[in-house]
């Protein structure tokens, strides 16, 4: 490596290698994770052994004339040590790793002897050729050997997870320790630490005085990420995927460069969590393409999609362990994208109330932001893949694609324009060109009017970028542009894609909340529409299950309540029998004794066991047009459909019914 080539580290500890005067140690930083080590052992190391540097401390006035070997760096891990009294032990076993004794062991035995008390020579004569830890059974003093075994003259100590050892041993012990190799016996000194933990695990003041008598200079490692994950990559051996992961989404979802992201950018620094996620991404990459190379851009951008989500879950996983739970996994399936106004409305515009807001939906939109919203991709939740990363459970990929698709709004072999057209836009328009931006924009307006967006949430998105920017559109009034939005919506509203559930509508209301007042049109028509066109469904729906009242009573009551664990019920949380035609309940008289058994089931789930019944009210009327064709069964007559009625069906109406009355009046 030459010196044009070499990093600020490198160059950093050569230099302090080559000083003839002591100061101090040389103190490296970065964060946990980052590579401090490997970059250490595998780059400084080896341009240490090839600059091949003599020890140039001046003594007695002037340098020795006798020639000495070049420095020799020994990596010492603090990590787990709980006294001072360990570290010569420790320097000498990590020597082990640097040299050979060879076949004068003797004499550096004697020498040991010299130091150590009663040592018996004749123990070592089996030993010629053993490395430097073969010594230790027969050393009892280390710290009286290891100036002679180490001597400052040939080694250079390196002590790494300084910052571990002082959460359990004192710091002014550990740094008085470092001191004294320093300032007392001549040695160079390496110090790595995770500089942030140090000062906010200890006092500040402190710290910073230790260092200012011990360190003579402190450099920062900070990795170069895309080098070192392309290595990462690489060494996976699949050609395929090495290809595909020099993708600019992948590496840019590695490298956010904004002052916003600054956390961001220290939790991705940390090697171990993108090794775990490209380990995991590896083996989903590998199931579905092989080694191939991915030339099908669908393809793509599903495997794209897939790549940020798992990178997203590791370092959830890896940084914020706490958040891990099922109410935190289910607040990430929930979240939609809510457009965020700061930076692209004037200051004025934004009037929102100040709302309490749970922790973790903070964290579900953080999530978000960071990932999916530094990347061209739509947000999605694949619970295929979080489990696969936070538990390890094996992966459906029947599942997994027919997920993917949905949320992709796959047509044919391509991805939904219209969404796509809407995603350039929600995660970072300022990337546009002024022509891009302004064909976009029109291509926007064009596919909203012609109901082509997948969600009601989209088409809110939609409409603050194309009310946002209406000058563009010079020859609509605002009155004109708001009509063709709404003349879209009713389109969408009438697709198959449309979903109008209790959760899109929650959602639909939570977004409203926090938005500006002049784009609350949007979700006020948008949320009279879902009502309107629910009511028709369920206009429809409810000739359906009249039918079944008539043909099939058991059918008929698992459409409201579950009657088995297995069984999707349709109306569970729906208050239909509001609008039942009670008329036909005459008609379907007399029950059988079965009929009767499976009404008494409905009213007993639906109305007396249930914490919600309230949200039944409505359906009191049916409750009683019930009541009174029961109460007209003669169930005198010994029949077993009449016992059934008389002993389970009609006391248990009786009872709904009461449970339901007094709310009602």
């Amino acid at each position: 490596m030459t010196k044009e080539n070499r990093d600020t580290v490198t160059e950093a500890v050569l230099d302090y290698l080559k000083k003839d005067i002591n100061c101090g140690a040389l103190q490296i930083i970065g964060e946990w994770g980052c590579g401090k080590t490997y970059h250490l052992l595998h780059t400084v190391f080896d341009e240490i052994l090839k600059a091949k540097i003599q020890y140039p401390i001046v003594k007695a006035g002037k340098k020795s004339k006798k020639e000495t070997p070049s420095l020799t760096p020994i990596r010492v891990s603090l990590f787990g040590m709980s006294s001072v009294d360990e570290l010569p032990k420790r320097i000498i076993l990590a020597s082990n790793s640097w040299r050979k004794l060879g076949g004068k062991i003797l004499e550096g035995v004697k020498k040991v002897a010299d130091n150590a008390k009663e040592i018996d020579i004749t123990k070592y004569s089996s030993m010629i050729g053993v490395g430097v830890g073969g010594l230790i059974p027969f050393i009892p003093d280390y710290s009286g050997v290891v100036y002679t075994l180490i001597p400052p003259e040939k080694y250079v100590l390196c002590f790494d997870d300084l910052e571990r050892a002082m959460s359990v041993i004192d710091p002014d012990e550990l740094w008085g320790a470092i001191n004294e190799f320093v300032e007392n016996h001549g040695y160079k000194v390496i110090i790595i630490s995770n500089r942030g933990q140090l000062l906010q695990q200890h006092n500040k003041e402190e710290i910073l005085k230790f260092e200012e008598k011990v360190v003579d200079k402190t450099v920062e490692y900070r990795p170069n990420l895309t080098e070192i994950f392309s290595e990462i990559v690489s060494a996976s051996g699949n050609k395929g995927l090495i290809e595909f992961m020099k993708d600019n989404v992948v590496m840019e979802s590695i490298t956010p460069y904004r002052p916003e992201y600054l956390e961001l950018s220290k939790e991705l620094s940390n090697l171990r969590t993108l090794k775990f996620a490209f380990s995991h991404f590896k083996e989903v990459f590998t199931k579905i393409c092989g080694e191939n190379e991915v030339k099908d851009e669908l393809l793509k951008k599903k495997l794209l999609s897939y790549w940020i989500f798992i990178l997203a879950i590791s370092v959830e996983y890896k940084s914020h362990t706490e958040l891990i739970c099922d109410e935190y996994k289910c607040k990430l399936q929930e979240y939609s994208p809510i457009l965020s106004f700061s930076g692209l409305l004037d200051d004025d515009e934004i009037k929102i109330a100040e709302t309490k807001v749970n922790p973790l939906d903070e964290n579900a939109k953080r999530f978000h932001d960071n990932f999916f919203g530094r990347s061209p991709l739509q947000y999605v939740f694949y619970e295929e893949l979080y489990d696969y990363v936070i538990s390890g459970r094996d992966i459906d990929y029947d599942k997994l694609a027919i997920s993917t698709n949905k949320v992709f709004d796959i047509q044919g072999d391509h991805i939904n324009p219209a969404q796509e057209c809407l995603t350039s836009f929600t995660n970072d328009i300022f990337v546009m060109s002024d022509e891009d931006f302004k064909t976009s924009l029109q291509k926007l307006l064009d596919y909203t009017v012609a109901g082509e967006l997948d969600s009601y949430n989209s088409y809110a998105m939609a409409t603050w970028f194309v009310q946002k920017f209406r000058e563009f559109f010079a020859d609509l009034s605002e009155d004109e542009l708001k009509d063709k939005i709404k003349s879209g919506i009713e389109t969408f509203s009438k697709s198959d894609r449309a979903d109008g559930s209790n959760s899109v509508v929650r959602d639909i209301k939570y977004a409203r909340s926090n938005n500006p007042e002049q784009f609350r049109w949007v979700y006020d028509f948008i949320l009279s529409t879902i009502e309107e066109r629910s009511k028709e469904r369920l206009t429809k729906e409810m000739e359906s299950l009249e039918k079944l009242f008539m043909k099939d009573i058991r059918n008929f009551v698992a459409q409201l309540v579950p009657i088995h664990d297995d069984y999707t019920v349709s109306y569970q949380d729906i208050p239909i029998l509001e609008n039942f035609d009670n008329s036909l309940i005459s008609k379907k008289m007399p029950l059988s004794s079965s009929d009767a058994v499976w009404l008494t089931n409905l009213m007993r789930q639906r109305y007396l066991e249930n914490a919600d019944f309230h949200a039944f009210l409505g359906e009191r009327s049916f409750v009683q047009a019930l009541k009174n064709e029961v109460d007209k069964i003669d169930t005198k007559e010994k029949v077993l459909s009449n016992y059934t009625i008389g002993a389970r069906l009609k006391p248990t109406v009786d009872e709904a019914l009461a449970k339901l009355e007094p709310i009602a009046s």
